[in-house]
């Protein structure tokens, strides 16, 4: 009986009991998507600071301003279609490290029990020091599951 038991990581999909790694692009990739994430919340808060703070001549004028602002750099239409190809690369890499556990055959396939990992991911104080951070978060935990 072949028995395979797998573990899974934040810097590859999984790693099998003789080290073999699988998906090991996964972690560029959540990082590359955590980087930008942290960049654009940045910018859109500047961008949001500078447009409340001006100063203007009368209130409408500056009602108006924060208006354009808000319509013109502050969208959510690139955001959201950048997250959706940011998760569609996730997930193809999470596939793709599935697709080369079976492709092994194994008879029965052992993995740890995600359900921990659920919840309201944590900040930047987190990231690094334990597994509940905004990256193991962006893994899309419920493909694996």
């Amino acid at each position: 009986m072949k028995v395979l038991a797998l573990d899974a990581g934040i810097t590859e999909v999984f790693t099998d009991q003789r080290g073999e790694r699988y998906g090991t692009e996964y972690g560029q990739i959540v990082a590359q998507v955590d980087e930008r994430l942290v960049d654009t919340g940045k910018k859109r808060n500047r961008i949001r600071h500078a447009a409340r703070h001006m100063k203007f001549a009368d209130e409408s004028a500056a009602q108006r301003h924060q208006a354009k602002v808000k319509k013109h750099n502050l969208g959510q239409k690139k955001q959201k279609r950048r997250q959706k190809q940011a998760r569609a690369a996730v997930a193809t890499t999470i596939n793709h490290a599935i697709h080369g556990v079976l492709a092994q055959d194994p008879e029965q396939v052992i993995v740890e029990d995600l359900g921990h990992r659920r919840g309201k991911a944590q900040g930047k104080k987190c990231r690094g020091k334990c597994p509940c951070g905004r990256a193991a978060s962006c893994k899309n935990d419920g493909i694996l599951r």
